[in-house]
């Protein structure tokens, strides 16, 4: 499955077509920069490759824990943006030049943090993907840009937490991030030969 097929599966047309207007500014981007831009975890594997696995295992825990039709699809459009932050490190470092040039006032939290260059990369990049959503808002985006914001929560204290979320987004919030963690311990297995 490509990242075209994933978003066909998100049902609420306003959702996917948001979803989709993002995706298709950061195409050339997600399909070529590596995984690992958004983290040391995802090794040879491409941007697109990560987002569908994560996809995927949220599909998995959308039927398992029998999440209703509008909350999946925000959890699927969560899926597919929460690491398009990492299109902004990538374009900012300079790999690829097909990525449109934007302003994030994001970056003053880069400069501000003091982080290293990795942690920087691991810690910033949710939030870079919620102001991402921000600026392009459709149907729900305010809710999938809190869901993106606290996927690495759980790893790095430096990331916002899901604490100001209600129960129910809460719950959403973590399935993604349980579905991130998912994805990125497949690609550790497959890179050990385990």
């Amino acid at each position: 499955m490509g990242i075209e097929v994933a978003l066909d599966r998100i049902e609420n047309k306003n959702i996917r077509e948001g979803t989709k207007s993002i995706i298709n500014k950061y195409l050339t981007t997600i399909k070529e920069a590596p995984a690992s831009v958004s983290g040391k975890h995802h090794q040879d594997e491409t941007m697109e490759d990560h987002l569908v696995e994560t996809f995927a295992f949220v599909e998995m825990h959308i039927r398992e824990f029998n999440i209703l039709s509008n909350e999946a699809d925000l959890l699927k459009s969560a899926a597919l943006l929460h690491d398009i932050g990492g299109c902004m490190i990538v374009y900012k470092g300079g790999a690829t030049k097909s990525h449109p040039q934007e302003k994030f006032s994001s970056w003053k939290y880069y400069e501000a943090t003091g982080w290293s260059k990795n942690n920087a990369k691991t810690g910033i990049h949710p939030i870079l993907s919620a102001e991402i959503i921000g600026l392009n808002p459709f149907q729900g985006s305010d809710i999938i840009s809190m869901l993106c914001m606290t996927h690495m929560s759980y790893w790095y204290k430096e990331c916002p937490k899901p604490g100001f979320l209600n129960k129910e987004l809460k719950r959403l919030a973590e399935i993604l991030a349980m579905s991130d963690y998912l994805a990125s311990q497949k690609s550790i297995k497959i890179i050990k030969g385990i």
